[in-house]
């Protein structure tokens, strides 16, 4: 089953430094139809204002994969950990064990900060040990493992049995991988997946799909995740 979530249809928030825009229900916004897809639990676009800040977030028991899609960033976490991401290709992966704060700041001189951010909660009886991972993605057209269990291909290691994806493809047909539970989210250019159109700002809910194949643009970037926590 693939259930598209149009970018029109998704939750909106504007709180003057900052526009957020929710797949799933989060903070004051709720859709009980969509409530997360297994253990993503939230994938929110995120606009900040040039100097302004997110307030601090609290994280505990949660996995936080962080992607610049447009200018840079400053974070510092309450163990001191710190660091910049910016784009293209800066991402971040926060294991948060213990309860934890998060502070993220757009340093980019007069530039708007554009990021997509993940909520991932490991299934029931797991516990998470405390990471903070970094990357620099390769600006190479095409299917790039960012994050997995293992760490494999230099990738981001997860605490849960999840693989996110970077797809930046021209104009071309070819299959994804599949799992349980699968979620892709558009953010540049135009994708068909299974016969469905899909244009920036579209989600695709994916569950017992034995096939994907996707048609893409000259031109298209997403982000996709395949889950099986079970």
């Amino acid at each position: 089953m693939i259930r598209i979530r149009r970018s029109d249809d998704r939750g909106f928030a504007h709180y003057g430094w900052l526009e957020s825009h929710y797949c799933f229900s989060f903070a004051s916004y709720f859709d009980p139809d969509f409530m997360g897809l297994a253990n993503l639990r939230a994938c929110n676009e995120d606009s900040l204002h040039p100097g302004a800040s997110i307030d601090p977030c609290q994280f505990q028991q949660t996995e936080v994969f962080s992607l610049v899609l447009e200018g840079q960033a400053r974070f510092h976490d309450s163990l001191g950990r710190q660091g910049l991401m910016k784009s293209p290709g800066g991402a971040l992966l926060l294991s948060a064990a213990d309860e934890i704060d998060f502070h993220l700041t757009n340093t980019g001189a007069g530039k708007t900060l554009r990021i997509l951010q993940l909520w991932l909660t490991p299934p029931a009886g797991s516990v998470l040990q405390p990471n903070l991972q970094q990357v620099k993605l390769s600006p190479s057209n095409g299917i790039l493992l960012i994050a997995s269990p293992d760490g494999r291909d230099g990738s981001l290691q997860l605490q849960q049995n999840i693989c996110i994806y970077k797809l930046k493809l021209g104009k071309t047909a070819c299959g994804l991988p599949t799992d349980k539970h699968g979620f892709l989210q558009v953010f540049k250019g135009e994708l068909e997946i299974n016969g469905s159109q899909m244009r920036p700002g579209d989600a695709a809910l994916i569950s017992d799909e034995s096939m994907l194949s996707i048609r893409t643009g000259p031109r298209t970037e997403a982000l996709y995740i395949t889950m099986n926590n079970d």
